[in-house]
């Protein structure tokens, strides 16, 4: 899983080392952004009319950063939890699955045993009356 950390190769932003939190290290999920200097800004170019980059650049706050990698942690975690559920649920109805094949097949192989003891007993009981046929001539 990409850490806050792993989204600058010095493992810095905005000049603040980052951090997990002490809470996330207690099993919370979400990551608490570093604090952030009043001073610290980086600028992004902003997409002009075409799509493209313009030339000036829009100030944005290591603030805004820290916040948007927040909510995109906070959205991946959820994605991550949705596909667990649904992982789960895929495995227990495999689960479920399984467990109605074994029965048909039980169910299969105590109704083929039933007849081959039906045809035993048939074949027995054509036996005997050819004998007991053979044995009045």
């Amino acid at each position: 899983l990409a850490t806050p950390s792993s989204a600058r190769s010095a493992g810095v932003v905005g000049g603040a080392d980052v951090t997990i939190s002490d809470a996330a290290s207690h099993g919370t999920p979400y990551w608490t952004p570093p604090p952030v200097r009043a001073d610290a800004t980086s600028t992004r170019a902003s997409p002009g009319p075409d799509g493209a980059p313009s030339t000036s650049a829009t100030p944005v706050s290591n603030s805004d950063i820290a916040s948007s990698l927040h909510l995109a942690l906070a959205s991946a975690t959820n994605e991550i939890d949705r596909l667990t559920r649904a992982l789960e649920t895929a495995c227990a109805l495999r689960d479920v699955a399984k467990t109605r094949v074994e029965e048909e097949t039980a169910l299969r192989v105590a109704a083929k045993a039933r007849e081959d003891a039906a045809e035993a007993a048939r074949a027995e009981s054509e036996a005997a009356m050819h004998a007991a046929h053979a044995s009045a001539k």
